[in-house]
C-alpha cells in the first residue's frame, strides 16, 4: 500500500523494497483470497446475495421495469456498487472467473480495481448481452512516480464458464448469464 499511495521509496518495506521485489512478495495474498473468499463454500456464503443484487439489476435494466432486489431505479443507465476486493473475490469465485493484471499474481485485485457487468442490446436483432470485465491498473515506477502520463486503467474481458462466446469481450447471450448466475447463487444467503 506504500508503494501504491506513492509514498517515498525510504518508507515502502523499510525502505528495502523494490517494485520487482513487492511483485514477488504479493504471491501470497492472492493465495488467501482463492482460500478466504473464491472457495466454493466461501464465494457463495459472502456473495450470494451481492451477485443476485447485481443479477436483478441487469434484469431491470433489460426489462426496462422495476425488479426487486435490483440496484436503483429502472430508468438508471449506469450504477455504481462500491466494495471491497474481497467482494470482487466473492463474486469472481461464483462466476469462475480469473484475471491476470500486469506487475500483479493472477486474480490479485489491485487497488481501485473492479469488476464491471456491460449489459447490451444489439440493435439489428434486439438480443440481450452481458460481459464482465476487470479493470484494474499495473504497478510501474513511472506512474507511481508521476514521470508518466494518466491514463484509464486497461479492462480485460473476463470469460465467464458456461456462456462466454468467443466474440470480441467474451459476451453472454443475456439468458445464459441469467441461467450461470443463477445456478451459482444460493438463494439461503440472499437478503432482499
Amino acid at each position: 500500500m506504500e508503494y501504491a499511495n506513492g509514498f517515498p521509496m525510504s518508507q515502502v518495506g523499510w525502505g528495502r523494497a523494490t517494485l520487482p521485489q513487492i511483485v514477488a512478495m504479493s504471491r501470497v495474498r492472492p493465495l488467501y483470497y482463492e482460500l478466504t473468499q473464491r472457495a466454493p463454500y466461501v464465494a457463495s456464503v459472502k456473495g450470494s446475495n451481492l451477485l443476485s443484487h447485481v443479477l436483478a439489476t441487469l434484469e431491470q435494466a433489460a426489462e426496462n421495469a422495476g425488479k426487486p432486489g435490483a440496484f436503483g431505479p429502472a430508468a438508471d443507465k449506469v450504477t455504481f456498487v462500491v466494495g471491497h476486493d474481497g467482494n470482487i473475490a466473492n463474486v469472481a469465485g461464483l462466476l469462475g472467473v480469473s484475471w491476470v493484471l500486469p506487475t500483479y499474481q493472477p486474480n490479485d485485485a489491485a487497488p481501485g480495481g473492479a469488476l464491471i457487468f456491460e449489459s447490451a442490446r444489439a440493435r439489428a436483432t434486439e438480443l440481450r448481452s452481458c460481459a464482465v470485465v476487470h479493470r484494474g491498473d499495473a504497478r510501474s515506477d513511472a506512474r507511481r512516480d508521476q514521470t508518466e502520463p494518466c491514463k484509464p486503467p486497461p479492462v480485460f474481458p473476463l470469460f465467464v464458464r458456461g456462456c462466454s462466446t468467443a466474440d470480441d469481450g467474451y459476451p453472454c447471450p443475456f439468458a445464459d448469464f441469467e441461467r450461470v448466475a443463477r445456478s451459482a447463487i444460493d438463494p439461503a444467503f440472499v437478503t432482499p
